[in-house]
């Protein structure tokens, strides 16, 4: 999967496939090949707490202060778009660490 993630919307890659979801007021929508999905969304979700992190500097470990005031669920992509796993420490509701194998730039989507 090769994906783009910005505050407004999330672009993903694949099977050659372009998924392209946006979340509008109290839905999301989003456009899957010559399908259209909405789905409409508890506004819980729409007020939860997230935060963009963009790691300019290539590391093997990241440092995110990200003041969510909870434990986030974490997705990174490198700076090409591909998804990367790495070990993710919580030093505390509003900090994490994550480990990787090898130094990269790129962004953590935290939620």
């Amino acid at each position: 999967m090769n994906a783009t993630i910005t505050e407004e919307r999330l672009v993903a890659t694949i099977d050659d496939e372009t998924i392209t979801a946006v979340v509008e007021e109290e839905r999301m929508v989003a456009h899957f090949a010559d399908e259209t999905v909405i789905v409409v969304l508890d506004p819980g979700v729409i007020s939860d707490k997230n935060y963009l992190h963009d790691q300019v500097a290539p590391a093997s470990i990241w440092t995110i202060t990200h003041n969510l005031g909870k434990v986030p669920a974490v997705v990174v992509f490198d700076s090409a778009g591909d998804q990367v796993m790495g070990d993710i420490d919580v030093v505390d509701n509003n900090t994490i660490t994550i480990t990787f194998s090898a130094a990269f730039a790129g962004k953590a989507y935290l939620n």
